[in-house]
């Protein structure tokens, strides 16, 4: 069903084929985790003015997937982990799960794909994975949104003046792009599959890149309601030791198209 296991036992995902007809949502039955469709398709992964790691700007080819309408909240993390120690800011049950290492959300998505009965079909998504659905279906913008940056969207994602939102926020700047997710930048930084390389860019494959083999740190994407414009942007890489908890980081989850 496309799926490989890696040295530690983890699985990452591996596009099967994909149905001719697939739902644009489904749902976990446990957890009540919606997932949406992301059409197969080539987009534009990286940022010739953004940082170093940002270039070469180079086109992606990528399988059809599924991935989280919103990032995992409190109350689904603890259905997994009962009585997880909530972040100091992310304290309502439908505020973003956050005080997660990458092992943490790589057991959470195994354990939801078990009780789907569709073990190793759920993952972390890569970080081409997380681009592309933040684009929205758009050329490469800027934002998920489009590519400028209101004084209400500041308020709302970045500056060091907002907070977490909810899991269903569905106000203002909260509004979905337009692939309908949510939150995909100024919520709270997501863990990705990828092992990350600042050079892996100059090297990737051009479809569906799952990052280095090996690394020290692995990646992060999606901004935070703690940082600045700068990584507000859907080209924006971030990375971290994989043993970091953290108040500003959490998971969404991510599934294959086979097994329908």
């Amino acid at each position: 069903m496309g799926a490989v296991v890696v040295p530690n036992d983890l699985v990452v995902l591996v596009p099967g084929p994909t149905p001719d007809s697939l739902p644009i949502e489904v749902q976990t039955r446990v957890t009540g985790h919606v997932l949406r469709l992301v059409p197969q398709g080539d987009f534009t992964m990286g940022n010739e003015d953004g940082d170093e790691d940002e270039k070469p700007v180079h086109g992606v080819t990528k399988s059809a997937y599924y991935l989280g309408k919103f990032p995992v909240s409190n109350t689904q993390y603890e259905v997994f982990v009962p009585g997880h120690k909530r972040g100091k800011y992310a304290k309502a049950d439908n505020h973003p799960a956050t005080h997660v290492d990458w092992d943490d959300a790589a057991a959470y998505t195994v354990w939801i794909g078990q009780q789907e009965g569709k073990e190793g079909l759920y993952a972390m998504p890569s970080e081409a994975a997380w681009e592309k659905a933040s684009q929205g279906g758009l050329a490469a913008p800027r934002y998920p949104w489009g590519s400028t940056l209101s004084d209400s969207d500041k308020k709302f994602y970045s500056s060091g003046s907002a907070v977490p939102v909810d899991y269903g926020s569905q106000s203002g700047a909260g509004s979905p792009n337009g692939l309908g997710f949510y939150h995909m930048t100024g919520n709270v930084f997501c863990w990705c599959w990828d092992w990350y390389a600042k050079d892996y860019y100059e090297s990737s494959p051009s479809s569906d890149p799952y990052g280095p083999a090996t690394g020290d740190l692995r990646s992060l994407r999606g901004g935070t309601w703690y940082v600045y414009d700068k990584s507000l942007r859907c080209a924006d890489r971030w990375s971290s030791p994989p043993t970091t908890r953290s108040d500003y980081v959490g998971i969404r989850i991510g599934r294959l198209t086979t097994d329908f």
